[in-house]
């Protein structure tokens, strides 16, 4: 576990060593599926105690199903994308490495994010002030999403950087798809 919080902390500030602390095992990346589950009501609670205009008066219950429905979709389809590509360029084993790393990422996401969503929680800052903030933690995640790809594949940085910007498509597209489904905005 340690190595992989290490690994996890220099993936986080682009060290590329980072990379081969992650082991090629299936049945750690399908344990590691669970971290950002586990996550999910942290990620929830600043939105359910200040909540947006567009989400409303929305309760924690349908709150966490919206997100998880939302987390869900985005990772079975990401991970799924990238176990094609892993597929046919003959790299299966690395796909288990990057899975868990890109599973262990979201405890960088999350220590960027948070004190975003506590300056919102405390009124600080509106939701709108930090949104440009909230943005740029996005593309940070992505840009680790694709440097993970990068160097745990071992792909050049054009198709991981390719990878990257579909993930931030894809998710975009599952989260308008999901808030559309649920009538939200």
């Amino acid at each position: 576990m340690r190595q992989l919080l290490l690994g996890t902390f220099e993936l986080a500030i682009f060290m590329d060593q980072g990379a081969s602390r992650f082991p090629q095992e299936r049945r750690l990346a399908l344990q590691s599926l669970a971290i950002p589950f586990a996550l999910l009501p942290l990620w929830v609670l600043p939105i359910h105690l200040k909540p947006t205009e567009k989400l409303g008066e929305r309760s924690w219950g349908e709150l966490i199903v919206l997100y998880g429905e939302v987390q869900l979709l985005f990772v079975a389809c990401s991970l799924g994308l990238v176990w094609l590509l892993c597929h046919f360029m003959d790299r299966r084993g690395a796909f288990w490495a990057f899975m868990t790393a890109v599973n262990f990422l979201s405890f960088a996401g999350l220590a960027v994010t948070a004190p975003l969503m506590l300056m919102a929680v405390l009124e600080w800052h509106s939701w709108g002030d930090l949104y440009s903030v909230l943005v740029a933690a996005a593309l940070y995640e992505f840009a680790l999403f694709g440097f993970a790809a990068a160097y745990i594949l071992n792909i050049p940085w054009q198709l991981a950087a390719s990878i990257a910007c579909f993930a931030l498509v894809l998710h975009q597209l599952v989260s308008k798809t999901i808030f559309f489904i649920w009538e939200i905005g």
